[in-house]
């Protein structure tokens, strides 16, 4: 082996463990003497003059404001630059193992509990977050203990996306008295979206385990607010609402988050009313329930939240909700208030209002078939010419049409 006639560069090394990780997926793993040799190299990395995190983090976004609003659990994930130094060995060595058949995670953990003990550039771990999820494999003690005190030496790693998404894959097996700090590390630790990621992994705990109080009330205290400043509060709702979008869909969740979702409209504005929004783009088509129901009747109590913006999606979940015959009367009063809120943005080009009066038009036109909302249809007809929307001339020869059977 070359490393034994004393090729030792960090060049050599970063170049063999880049050609190690692509031999442990071709075969399956490392064995035992190459993984040690790796764990061998592992050289002490020695960091710049670290910045104090809070400050890091106020250089990187000064507000919670100017931070994304889109999901860190149910988006579409960010890249990442990965660094040098260690990692290219910590991977090639955690390929190794984990690649075996069977994997050997135990092994694996040893390495990692060995190298906590060294000095590391914390990018370095931050980037390895994405395989920390496997420690499920391994003895369940050794990993919760090494996960904490991963956590205690480099607080820093939490402040990703990263962090977000391996807490999300492993809290199952996490005990309630780690959960917690590591939430309150998130709400108060200084990144901007950490109370966002704090909202949307404590709502995912407690949809996976409705029966844990400790998960409920969480949720319950994040979505108050009333334990915090107003710009922690909203962003925990806006965590809160994104995860509750994607539960409302599944019909075991449908009882636990409609409540949830329901006291978020109450309390919504900004980001938070459009995440939940989205839950027409992630229910299709809507159920036919008590809890469809109570979803529109809040959007019907909350107007100048429900309807803020175009109705993305949910015109199309009307369309078919009447074309099931289901509660028409409730349907013409969501679009009631909807062309209420839109006015002679249906006729303007420059919004993406027009795109949706078509749609207004043919509930409209369905609704005067209807014997029992045929004046109910008529209105909402009469309304769209006066506002002009897009299309309508088109359809005036409509109404003629014989009542809908």
């Amino acid at each position: 082996m070359l490393s034994s006639r004393g090729f030792a560069s960090a060049e050599f090394r970063w170049g063999a463990a880049r050609c190690l990780r692509a031999i442990a997926i071709r075969e399956k793993g490392l064995d035992d003497a190459t993984c040690e040799r790796l764990e061998g190299w592992l050289i002490q990395w020695k960091t710049p003059e670290p910045v104090h995190d809070s400050e890091e983090r106020r250089q990187q976004t000064s507000t919670h404001a100017e931070a994304p609003t889109d999901s860190l659990l149910w988006g579409h994930g960010r890249s990442m630059v990965l660094p040098g130094g260690n990692y290219p060995l910590l991977e090639a060595l955690t390929l190794g193992y984990l690649l075996r058949q069977p994997m050997n995670a135990d092994q694996w953990l040893g390495a990692l509990e060995r190298h906590l003990l060294r000095h590391e550039d914390p990018a370095v771990w931050e980037a390895l977050t994405d395989n920390l999820r496997f420690l499920v494999n391994a003895e369940r003690g050794r990993a919760v203990a090494f996960l904490k005190q991963l956590l205690e030496a480099q607080p820093s790693i939490l402040a990703s996306d990263r962090s977000v998404l391996l807490i999300a894959h492993i809290h199952g097996w996490l005990p309630g008295e780690m959960f917690a700090p590591i939430a309150d590390g998130w709400i108060m630790g200084g990144w901007p979206r950490g109370p966002q990621a704090a909202g949307e992994v404590a709502t995912l705990r407690l949809c996976q385990r409705p029966e844990d109080l400790d998960a409920r009330e969480l949720v319950e205290r994040f979505i108050s607010g009333s334990d915090y400043d107003t710009a922690v509060a909203a962003r925990l709702r806006l965590g809160v609402a994104h995860t509750l979008v994607q539960a409302w869909g599944q019909p075991p969740l449908r009882a636990l988050s409609t409540p949830l979702i329901l006291r978020l409209l109450s309390l919504a504005d900004g980001s938070v009313a459009v995440a939940l929004r989205l839950v027409f783009a992630k229910t299709d088509p809507l159920p036919t329930d008590d809890y469809t129901r109570l979803l529109l009747q809040a959007l019907l109590a909350h107007p100048e939240i429900a309807f803020a913006r175009e109705p993305t999606f949910l015109v199309d979940r009307l369309k078919d909700l009447l074309r099931e015959g289901w509660e028409p009367e409730l349907i013409h009063g969501v679009v009631a208030t909807v062309l209420e809120r839109a006015g002679m943005k249906l006729s303007d080009m420059r919004t993406a209002w027009p795109v949706h009066a078509g749609d207004l038009v043919e509930i409209a036109l369905t609704l005067h078939r209807m014997p029992e909302t045929r004046s109910r249809g008529l209105e909402l007809f009469e309304k769209l010419m006066h506002l002009d929307a897009y299309g309508i001339e088109d359809r005036l020869s409509i109404l003629d049409r014989r009542p809908f059977r």
